[in-house]
């Protein structure tokens, strides 16, 4: 393959190759860029690929096993390594320290254990920096934040702990910090938005700007800091999963490039939105499993004017659900499950010639909502998934129903229902689960309907939930 010593660039990934490459490329003495990814190629990574002139290496889906070679990072010329989703074992060695030049490297997913050295600092050249799914343990070393160009740093799904430290203040170019499921404590601390605060572009063809703050499934702990309001190029926030506590800041409102949102299973108190200028790029808020309290404000449409997911479920929150809210035509999904929100349920959309609901998932479960279901439901013609069971709505079960043809998931059980179930929901194509159980329905009339019709066990098969009578 080498024989004329002319060969520079190789690329070879995803052709099924086999084999290992222990003595494969050592007449290349003049490769620069060697990619073999995506194939099925196994034993050690072999040192002698130091001795080449190589500034790209990508080994990543391989089998390749065995430890990081210390050869490896004698290269003088290397300034992208990856390495992902391989067998690798042992620990990251000291020696990684001396390829001063490195620009990238990844070494994702694989049986790494042990601590980051402290000798990474000495990599000061590195722009992304990405070790998550491995088994690492200990701190994450003061001496990585000498690392002054990092640009994304992924250290997640590891078993690092100690605190976030303070010193991220240096990387003044991070726009992407992903540390979750990891065991870290403490509280997030207010420097962390320094790298945020600019949109920059290190000169390097390896960086992307991303904007991700993701400190997720942690064990932080203490408020969100009013810092936050610096990290004016954020544009996904991800702390779910930790013990926070207090209230949700409103200086996230100040955050015009947020398109997602999430703060779910934490310790939250009070309002759910606690700021009222626009957030135009919003799209998705999750807000589950806190204590946030008080109501959902009228005005939210014109707050999240696009969003399309919106998670309020697990909380105390009370009052009624703004008819604006159903009616955003970008929302698709939208949960305030296990709540104390009351009041009627406002299918009805003013029409404005053309769909006025995009609305494809509905959970109002376990709340106090009451009144009846009306037949303006059949506006919302996308929903594949209707849940408002364990509420106290009344009155018959209206024909619009039928009308929901993309309906997958109904379940109505444990309200006031009466009357019959409309013939027409046993024709619904798709239907694979419904519950009426827990009403008042005429059960005997229902069954000689879906007895009838494609609900029928010896028909398609779907099963649906018989109704019964409320004990």
């Amino acid at each position: 393959m080498c024989q004329d010593n002319s060969l520079q660039t190789l690329i070879l990934h995803d052709n099924n190759l086999t084999g290992s490459i222990e003595e494969t490329f050592k007449g290349c003495t003049n490769l620069t860029e060697l990619n073999l990814l995506g194939n099925h190629l196994h034993g050690e990574i072999p040192g002698y690929l130091a001795e080449l002139p190589l500034v790209s290496l990508e080994l990543s889906l391989n089998n390749f096993t065995g430890m990081l070679p210390d050869r490896l990072w004698e290269s003088s010329t290397l300034l992208q390594i990856s390495l992902s989703n391989n067998q690798i074992t042992g620990q990251i060695p000291d020696s990684i320290g001396r390829l001063s030049s490195l620009q990238r490297l990844q070494i994702d997913n694989n049986y790494l254990e042990g601590p980051i050295p402290q000798s990474v600092g000495y990599l000061q050249n590195l722009t992304i920096l990405s070790l998550h799914g491995n088994g690492l343990s200990g701190n994450i070393p003061i001496e990585l934040f000498n690392c002054r160009n990092l640009a994304t740093l992924d250290l997640s799904s590891n078993n690092l702990t100690g605190h976030v430290p303070r010193a991220i203040s240096n990387l003044t170019l991070l726009n992407s910090l992903i540390l979750s499921y990891n065991q870290l404590s403490g509280a997030i601390p207010a420097e962390i938005c320094v790298g945020f605060e600019n949109e920059v572009h290190p000169d390097s063809e390896f960086v992307q700007h991303n904007g991700l703050l993701d400190l997720s499934y942690n064990r932080l702990t203490g408020q969100i800091p009013a810092a936050i309001k610096k990290c004016s190029m954020l544009m996904v926030l991800n702390l779910q999963g930790n013990l926070l506590n207090g209230t949700i800041p409103s200086e996230l409102g100040e955050l015009t490039n947020l398109t997602s949102i999430n703060l779910s299973s934490n310790g939250l108190v009070g309002p759910m939105l606690p700021w009222s200028a626009p957030l135009v790029q919003l799209q998705g808020l999750i807000l589950s499993n806190n204590h946030l309290n008080g109501t959902i404000p009228v005005e939210i449409g014109q707050v999240l004017p696009k969003i399309s997911m919106l998670d309020l479920s697990g909380n105390v929150l009370t009052g009624s659900l703004p008819q604006s809210l159903l009616c955003n035509k970008y929302l698709n999904r939208l949960d305030v499950s296990n709540n104390n929100l009351s009041g009627k349920i406002l299918f009805f959309c003013p029409m404005d010639g053309e769909s006025s609901s995009s609305l494809l998932f509905f959970n109002s479960s376990s709340n106090h909502f009451s009144g009846t279901l009306d037949e303006p439901i059949s506006n919302f013609t996308q929903l594949s998934s209707l849940d408002i069971h364990n509420n106290s709505l009344t009155g018959s079960l209206p024909s619009a129903l039928s009308d929901l043809s993309f309906l997958n998931y109904l379940d109505l059980s444990s309200n006031d229902f009466y009357g019959v179930i409309p013939c027409g929901i046993c024709n619904i194509f798709g239907l694979t689960f419904a519950n009426f159980s827990g009403n008042h329905i005429d059960m005997y009339s229902s069954l000689d309907c879906a007895a009838g019709g494609v609900c029928s066990t010896n028909g398609t098969g779907r099963r649906v939930a018989h109704p019964s009578h409320r004990v």
